[in-house]
């Protein structure tokens, strides 16, 4: 807008009250305080003229007010209008007042041109009357013709938003059509929208010839919030007839907080997205994690850990779930209920039955296993293996762990003597050493064991008392050669040797191709690894494609364990525990050894009893008859071969050539008793 010069005139009216013969009065003078331009601020102070002048183009309006004062020494009304052509011009804020005595007011006048006025000169007057007294101020407006401005601007801000504490880019370009030289203020701000209060300021001075164009920065400050702000560029320059011409241009921008400088509930959101994308990442992690977990995962059962056999008295530790450091049990008392162990060669199926028969005798069970390949027999030796040692940690076990067991061996050769239960001693093992025998002798072995268990007439029991180990079993079955006479005592067994409180562990090549009635009766299945059509059929088929895969793909030692009573009846996969006696059979030698002086002591043992029953003392005899079976035990064989030469010559002094009733059969007697259970089988 531009600035206007005007004149108003301050009049002092003094009017003589005749009529009423009073003294004259002042009406009091009447002043201009001050004449403001509704755009540009104050104008100027009045001139001291007797008239009211003022030039305006059409579309300006300035605002002034007149001070008056009541000098009648009474009350009085001010009656204030306006006379002539500059009515249509001049509005009167205040036009009735109500003065005191010397009381003084401001008459509040708005001089506005309209747009569509005609320019020239318009005339008149504003009356101001005080009761009956009056007086007029003359006034003059002049109309101005509308001018086109020498000069134009026009910014564009560089980007449309900003953050606080950043420098706006602005592209400013001033226009000089007629090529004037002017000097030219010029300033850029920054603008409240909703206030029009100015928050930051750029100001400069330019010499202009021509057309020119500038880039200028508006420093935005830290402290302006997030919004919608004006940026205005305003210049000021002389007009061709001697007023102060302002021209502007407005443009907007959206002044938006960084993210990160941002707080959520007085919590910085830098703080809470480095929160969120470290627990993302981890979740990340852990996501990739487990699935290169489950790609390289060989079992893939489901483990309900909470329906698994638990650490108790009557607990054996077998090993841990497989890929996890879970430790894993079986119930010992529900071994009753048989287990039957299957896999191919090398798979780890004998270590499987030998952790569960030294826990077997740790709880001081009996334990008679029928051997045909002499690798029990290592029982009787503590652990020395490097490489079961390296196993133990991985357990929780300890090298001192390592021990023997307390038992016997027992070389089974034609013409054999059997009787099962004089071998059935709480914590002991006896290992009948079948490897001397044909396949037909080996289950004939088989059929006189379970025969004599029926016949022994044994007290029942609730507990496990006796654990009888079968290995290689599956050479009663026919396409390994059995006559089949042997599954059926087999069946036999595992249908009542519960009650008596005890358990078979069956380890065979194969699971598959026994009878039904026989697995039926089997409480605990463990099959390691194995490529059995048969067996791979029967798993995928019983328990679906992902557990017959692992059971492919398992490691030696680890097995399927499933049993009605663990996980759900669900199978799940167990790491068994490394050994604590040698796993390494013992050699031809030593077996040859323990041979030879176990039927010395078995001779000798039987002569002191027929003079026993004859009344002759034989105390001290029977007393190193058992120091030599304890170093037999042991592997001694050179403290046995003295307590041999030292008996031999007490023995043969013995006079024991008479048979007494109930006395054992000599060897040579069992022929004729095996035949004769032959034929009982059979009938």
């Amino acid at each position: 807008m531009k600035n206007r010069y005007f004149t108003l005139v301050l009049a002092l009216v003094v009017l003589s009250l005749t009529s009423l013969g009073l003294a004259a009065e002042t009406l009091g003078p009447i002043i201009v305080t001050e004449n403001t331009n509704t755009k540009t601020g104050e104008v100027g102070s009045p001139t001291g003229m007797q008239i009211i002048s003022v030039d305006l183009y059409p579309g300006e309006e300035v605002k002034t007010s007149v001070r008056v004062r009541n000098v009648l020494g009474v009350s009085a009304t001010l009656e204030t209008s306006v006379i002539g052509r500059i009515a249509e011009f001049i509005d009167i804020e205040n036009p009735h007042i109500d003065l005191e005595s010397g009381e003084e007011v401001y008459l509040n006048l708005s001089i506005h041109v309209p747009m569509d006025a005609m320019s020239g000169i318009y005339s008149g007057s504003i009356s101001l009357q005080l009761d009956d007294i009056k007086s007029d101020i003359p006034a003059n407006i002049r109309v101005l013709l509308p001018q086109r401005g020498l000069l134009q601007i026009k910014i564009e801000p560089l980007m449309e938003s900003i953050h606080p504490g950043e420098g706006l880019p602005v592209q400013i370009t001033i226009k000089n059509p007629q090529r004037i030289k002017q000097n030219v203020n010029f300033s850029l701000q920054l603008l409240n929208s909703g206030t029009g209060e100015i928050l930051s300021e750029v100001k400069n001075t330019y010499y202009i010839t021509e057309t020119t164009g500038v880039r200028r920065y508006l420093q935005i400050s830290q402290d302006v919030e997030d919004g919608r702000y004006g940026v205005r560029g305003v210049i000021q320059y002389l007009g061709i007839d001697g007023r102060i011409e302002e021209i502007e241009d407005i443009r907007y921008v959206n002044v938006k907080k960084p993210l990160l400088s941002t707080t959520f509930f007085g919590i910085p959101i830098w703080f809470i997205l480095g929160i969120f994308f470290i627990l993302v990442g981890i979740c990340l992690a852990f996501i990739i994690h487990r699935r290169r977990e489950a790609e390289r995962k060989r079992y893939l059962g489901m483990v309900d850990y909470r329906r698994l056999p638990r650490h108790g008295k009557r607990s054996a530790f077998i090993g841990r779930i497989a890929e996890s450091g879970v430790r894993a049990f079986l119930e010992l008392d529900r071994l009753t209920e048989h287990v039957l162990i299957a896999g191919s060669t090398g798979g780890g199926k004998t270590v499987a039955a030998q952790d569960i028969a030294e826990e077997a005798l740790k709880r001081n069970v009996s334990v008679l296993v029928f051997d045909p390949t002499a690798q029990w027999t290592g029982f009787l030796r503590p652990n020395k293996e490097k490489g079961m040692f390296r196993l133990y940690p991985k357990f929780g076990m300890k090298k001192k762990e390592a021990q023997r067991f307390n038992g016997r061996i027992k070389i089974v050769k034609r013409p054999w003597e059997l009787d099962i239960t004089e071998y059935m001693k709480p914590g002991e093992i006896t290992i009948f050493c079948m490897n001397h025998l044909n396949p037909e002798d080996i289950e004939d072995v088989i059929i006189q064991v379970i025969l004599d268990v029926f016949k022994s007439r044994m007290e029942e029991a609730t507990q496990l008392k006796t654990l009888i180990v079968f290995d290689e079993v599956h050479r009663l079955l026919p396409k390994f050669g059995g006559t089949g006479k042997g599954l059926i005592q087999l069946e036999r067994g595992v249908r009542e040797f519960r009650k008596w409180g005890i358990g078979l562990v069956l380890i065979s090549q194969v699971l598959t191709d026994y009878p039904k009635d026989i697995k039926a009766n089997v409480g605990t299945e463990i099959q390691m690894r194995t490529r059995y059509e048969g067996d791979l059929s029967q798993i995928k088929m019983k328990y679906g494609e992902d557990i017959m895969k692992s059971v492919v793909k398992a490691r030696v030692g680890t097995g399927m364990i499933q049993n009605s009573q663990y996980n759900r009846g669900n199978p799940y996969f167990v790491t068994f525990r490394p050994l604590l006696h040698n796993p390494r059979r013992l050699s031809d030698k030593e077996l040859d050894l323990y041979e030879k002086y176990d039927l010395k002591i078995e001779s000798f043992r039987s002569k002191v009893d027929r003079a026993k029953a004859r009344g002759i003392d034989v105390f001290d005899l029977e007393l190193e008859l058992d120091l030599a079976a304890e170093n037999l035990r042991k592997g001694s064989f050179q403290v046995v071969d003295m307590y041999i030469e030292g008996l031999k010559g007490e023995i043969e002094k013995l006079k024991t050539k008479q048979p007494i009733r109930g006395e054992i059969q000599k060897p040579g007697n069992w022929e004729d008793e095996w035949e004769r259970l032959r034929e009982e089988i059979s009938k």
